[in-house]
């Protein structure tokens, strides 16, 4: 391909959503967990899914997935309808980060990440050249490389996550899922996972989709902000325009004041004392 091509198909692809949802139903037996839900994610940006436990967040994401079966609706992966593509080709385009990776046997970390690239081995051959190199890599993106023969079980909560990305980056995939990626780690923990999904974001042009119960850690690393509730997306947009009083009482049943954050503006949510939901303390996470 020339090079005037590679840029034309380069650029083609820019343009096309990371993911589309459109008009997405969903039901759990006679129970409507999403109607008409329609979001997208582009190439380069990192989209944060906000809503109350039970919203339909994760379920949205195992749509993606194809863990679960929209009644109906469309759901469009760089430009292509997921149940149209083949199980191996979407596991090279899409990959997913889960709240715990959860690991059966005793792998070393370099082992693990290895698995990422099950997508591109063929069933005849082990992993090649090729292969190993982008586990590696993998693992230098996310600073994990001096861990590559360590046991996974020994790991803190921190280092696992950042190898569950590592195995999700391996995969070279152009969208990447992440549910409540950073629940159990702590505060260190938590601002390092994000520096390093923001800068791979912009480096890698990956489109992400991030569910996360923390809304001012989603606005402080977000580009842009979904709002789900009652089935659909209440609002999206940047930070300042979804972290509304409005907005968070009408998703949340919350009172809150919102300040901006010193160093960016970004806004900050402060709960009002004694703000409750449905007769329980409701905290801004």
């Amino acid at each position: 391909m020339s090079s005037s091509a590679l840029t034309t198909a380069t650029n083609a692809r820019s343009d096309t959503p990371a993911l589309s949802l459109s008009d997405i139903r969903f039901r759990y037996g006679r129970a409507a967990l999403l109607e008409g839900l329609s979001l997208h994610v582009s190439a380069g940006e990192i989209v944060g899914l906000l809503g109350r436990n039970g919203s339909g967040k994760t379920t949205a994401l195992r749509l993606v997935t194809g863990t679960l079966q929209p009644a109906s609706g469309v759901v469009q992966v760089a430009g292509r309808e997921r149940r149209a593509w083949r199980r191996r080709a979407l596991a090279r385009e899409l990959a997913l980060v889960p709240q715990e990776l959860q690991v059966a046997f005793d792998f070393t970390v370099e082992e693990l990440v290895r698995l990422g690239r099950a997508p591109h081995v063929g069933w005849l051959r082990g992993h090649t050249t090729a292969d190993l190199d982008a586990a590696r890599t993998a693992m230098r993106a996310v600073a994990i490389d001096d861990l590559a023969t360590r046991r996974y079980r020994d790991l803190s909560g921190g280092e696992k996550q950042r190898v569950a990305l590592a195995i999700a980056l391996a995969q070279e995939p152009s969208l990447l899922l992440l549910d409540e990626p950073t629940h159990n780690l702590d505060l260190a923990q938590q601002a390092l996972f994000f520096q390093t999904l923001e800068r791979l974001t912009h480096e890698r042009r990956l489109g992400v989709l991030a569910v996360i119960h923390d809304v001012n850690l989603a606005a402080l690393w977000c580009d842009r902000l979904l709002m789900l509730a009652d089935g659909r997306i209440l609002a999206d947009g940047t930070p300042e325009q979804v972290l509304t009083p409005d907005n968070l009482r009408r998703c949340y049943g919350v009172e809150a004041r919102l300040l901006p954050h010193p160093d960016n503006g970004r806004p900050q949510v402060f709960l009002s004392q004694g703000t409750h939901s449905h007769g329980q303390h409701s905290p801004a996470r």
